[in-house]
């Protein structure tokens, strides 16, 4: 024998005892279970008579009325929880096409506003294009007094020749075409 096999608290029980064994009720899932927990039954237990087994406890309506609440308290709780996680779903994928439809809108705007920059670029270069032909054209109508030497001969017997019918290879002073005319207008001023 051991030496400390004298102290009540260090002795191990030969078998074990019916106080060593619980019963646990509890709802899961709304579903009613029953759990035994103890110490492992020697095989010979099997043929106990049935006096010395323990009984399982009657379900008695307060304890029915208490697991039925459970039961519908815990299957709320798992809507609750099912419908927060569908919200949150549906709120993450409208937060993505949202964030999609305004990539999208940044964009097409960057286009437009590149296609009106463009749009107004040309426009301006047809306009300063107009205004240089302009400046041209006034430059060439102007009066001869503003041309000095041979410059305003040449001008003023080309403004005399408006009128005169073209006609193909004439050179001569009723009609001209456009080598006639010119070669006449530079031997005016010795060219």
């Amino acid at each position: 024998m051991s030496p400390n096999a004298l102290i009540p608290s260090h002795r191990k029980p030969r078998r074990p005892s019916a106080s060593s064994r619980a019963l646990r009720a509890g709802v899961t899932g709304g579903f009613l279970t029953l759990a035994v927990t103890g110490a492992t039954v020697p095989a010979n237990a099997a043929s106990k008579p049935v006096s010395e087994t323990q009984e399982m406890p009657t379900i008695t309506t307060a304890l029915a009325t208490s697991a039925a609440r459970s039961a519908d308290t815990a299957e709320q709780a798992a809507f609750n929880y099912e419908r927060q996680a569908l919200q949150d779903n549906a709120f993450s994928q409208a937060a993505k096409a949202a964030e999609k439809h305004k990539a999208e809108a940044v964009k097409k705007a960057k286009a437009e506003a590149k296609k009106k920059a463009e749009e107004a670029r040309k426009a301006k270069e047809a306009a300063e294009a107009r205004a240089s032909r302009s400046s041209e054209r006034s430059t060439l109508s102007a009066p001869a007094s503003n041309a000095t030497g041979s410059t305003a001969t040449l001008v003023s017997f080309l403004k005399a020749q408006l009128g005169k019918a073209y006609v193909l290879g004439s050179s001569g002073p009723s009609s001209y075409d456009c080598s006639g005319l010119t070669q006449a207008a530079f031997s005016q001023i010795g060219i």
